[in-house]
């Protein structure tokens, strides 16, 4: 069997543009943002969405972080075309788009030039791995600047054992609802295909305390969590210090 290239990666995330947003009707992924977003506060002028997808935090941070300037990047051409198309309904701001690696940053942006970054389910598929990942956005943050960031921690799985497992008790209570959301388990191929090939190229998931940690060690603070995806996810915010 042919070991896939780093490119084969681009060209799964590629393909699966169209149907990227599918699974955030589902209320795992529903719940995931939900939590993200609530932690999202006013006041930051410009923002970069790092690895934006098809754009769909775009209304969160138009409306939550009322931002002036939004620079949305992600290496998936399809996926920043999605992305685009989001963004002409919003007049209030200036979108910036960036068909970039998000493992080289440095290189498309000065350092300390936004005053917050975004981050959701991301890291975890980096093949430069999560901590390079996290001490380049430290770098493109102003001082106090904010981070926003969103990731699957490890032991997580995307497969119907381990959602059985986890969300029996909400089969229990809501039996049709959980049935309906297992037609989301359709996307599990071209997931665990992905996060196959960037773990065969460096990329890891991070566990809780490994994550906060490194954030602490790289001078973030302030640092507000939110349990996801039964224990298996984050989201926080955390403050670069000045």
């Amino acid at each position: 069997m042919r070991t896939l290239k780093i490119e084969d990666l681009k060209v799964l995330w590629n393909g699966y543009a169209k149907n990227y947003e599918a699974p955030y009707k589902s209320r795992l992924h529903r719940e995931h943002l939900n939590q993200l977003v609530s932690l999202f506060l006013p006041g930051s002028e410009i923002v970069l969405d790092a690895g934006c997808g098809t754009g769909i935090l775009i209304p969160y941070i138009v409306e939550r972080i009322r931002a002036k300037e939004i620079w949305l990047l992600d290496w998936s051409s399809a996926m920043l075309e999605e992305a685009k198309a989001k963004a002409k309904k919003w007049q209030s701001c200036i979108f910036k788009f960036y068909c970039e690696d998000l493992c080289n940053l440095r290189n498309t942006f000065p350092e300390e030039s936004v005053d917050a970054i975004i981050c959701n389910l991301v890291i975890n598929y980096l093949p430069c791995g999560w901590r390079e990942a996290i001490n380049q956005f430290k770098k493109l943050l102003k001082p106090g600047g904010y981070l926003y960031l969103g990731t699957l921690l490890k032991e997580w799985k995307f497969d119907i054992s381990f959602l059985l497992r986890h969300g029996f008790g909400d089969i229990i209570r809501d039996p049709l609802t959980s049935l309906k959301e297992l037609q989301y388990l359709k996307h599990q191929k071209i997931i665990s295909k992905i996060t196959k090939v960037a773990i065969q190229h460096g990329a890891s998931f991070p566990s809780r305390d490994q994550l906060l940690e490194h954030l602490s060690t790289e001078n973030f603070a302030e640092i507000e969590t939110r349990t996801t995806y039964w224990g298996y996810g984050i989201a926080l915010r955390a403050r670069k210090t000045l």
